[in-house]
């Protein structure tokens, strides 16, 4: 009877924690966000994390949300592969990425309900440089390998002493995030349960930031054994790390 009204008080909590961010963020004006993007955006580029990954995966953006379309634009000027969300399912089991070519490739997503760009189930890559982590190489045709959804199991089936997984950084949305760098999302679980399997990955050491608006940013997020706790959480004033000290990076405001 306990854990049920434990359980029942967590989700009310984060029920009207949820609530009352995303009618608060709804209500800031759209060059606010912006804004608040370009300033987060500029602070990522500068990590060692960023600058030395290769493999990003990042999520495109709600017109509500923290803008990620320079992140994106960034991450393509100097290289480096991007991997996009896609839901196809229900469970929060069902959220796999696939690679993105160029902001082109980004643009003529047909865009989900939630107005978000999407790659259709049948998505090809046409890059000549995937590699074998996110590549389904065990059928040849005549177009080339075809590149796969990149879900954790999949990562794991190719993770060998030769071939380690592509995904080194991982750029996370959500509703609510604190100093200690628990994070609430949309209350489907579907980051949760990726991270939490990213992370059971033998040698993987993907680093998973929290990009949040300062109204986002909240005292102590309710949470429980089910959420992950992000590595980073990124606002225009601060990098918040998570660390055994609970170190807190602030910057010049």
């Amino acid at each position: 009877m306990l854990n049920t009204t434990t359980n029942t008080t967590l989700l009310n909590s984060k029920q009207i924690l949820r609530s009352q961010l995303l009618t608060l963020v709804r209500s800031l004006p759209s060059d606010n966000r912006l804004q608040q993007s370009i300033a987060v955006t500029n602070r990522i580029i500068q990590l060692p994390e960023w600058q030395k990954s290769k493999c990003i995966g990042i999520y495109l953006s709600m017109e509500n949300e923290l803008q990620t379309h320079l992140l994106i634009q960034h991450a393509f000027h100097t290289q480096k592969k991007i991997l996009v969300p896609k839901i196809i399912g229900k469970s929060y089991h069902d959220m796999v990425f696939y690679e993105a070519m160029d902001e082109k490739d980004i643009s003529n997503f047909p865009r989900n309900r939630w107005g978000i760009p999407e790659p259709l189930d049948t998505y090809i890559s046409q890059s000549s440089s995937v590699t074998n982590s996110i590549v389904d190489t065990t059928e040849s045709s005549s177009t080339g390998p075809q590149a796969m959804p990149v879900e954790p199991q999949l990562i794991k089936r190719a993770t060998t002493e030769t071939i380690q997984p592509s995904l080194d950084l991982l750029i996370v949305p959500g509703v609510a995030f604190d100093s200690l760098c628990w994070r609430m999302g949309y209350g489907k679980g579907y980051y949760d349960n990726f991270i939490r399997k990213l992370r059971l990955i033998k040698n993987s050491n993907v680093t998973c930031i929290g990009v949040s608006l300062q109204e986002q940013i909240v005292s102590s997020v309710p949470h429980d054994s089910y959420d992950e706790q992000l590595d980073m959480v990124v606002t225009m004033n601060e990098i918040y790390r998570n660390t055994k000290s609970d170190e807190i990076i602030e910057v010049n405001k």
